[in-house]
């Protein structure tokens, strides 16, 4: 069973490389490539791994987020990118209690570099908090 919903922003935070998505037919050793995962535009899909942070899902670890070949070409762990267009966010329920997220994009724009943020984070002094 998924739980399928349409997002109006994320931010995505890049910790893997890169990837093809193929589409196989079969299962074990007669599974074979049948071609590539597309977009409902024809495009070829490739993904990263990413931490995603959305409304109304908070924050998501290692969820699968798939944009257009060209969207990702060059596309480097530890980079920060805004995803934009139609977003799709599939969880679907495995094996032991995981969960899977996939988030299909149309776009994204590059932010920087995350790990640069986190440092600058690290670096500040706590805001100091008053009770009313």
């Amino acid at each position: 069973m998924a739980l399928q919903m349409k997002l109006v922003a994320a931010i995505a935070l890049v910790t893997g490389e890169v990837k093809e998505k193929n589409l196989y037919a079969g299962s074990g050793d007669k599974q074979q490539k049948v071609g590539r995962r597309t977009d409902r535009d024809g495009r070829p899909l490739s993904a990263v791994s990413a931490l995603v942070i959305a409304e109304p899902i908070g924050v998501v670890d290692n969820a699968s987020v798939f944009l257009p070949d060209l969207q990702l070409a060059g596309m480097e762990p530890g980079t920060a990118i805004r995803l934009e267009g139609e977003l799709d966010l599939v969880l679907k329920g495995k094996e032991f209690s995981v969960i899977t997220a996939e988030l299909t994009a149309e776009r994204m724009t590059p932010l920087g570099s995350w790990v640069e943020w986190v440092k600058a984070a690290a670096g500040r002094k706590p805001t100091e908090t008053r009770a009313a």
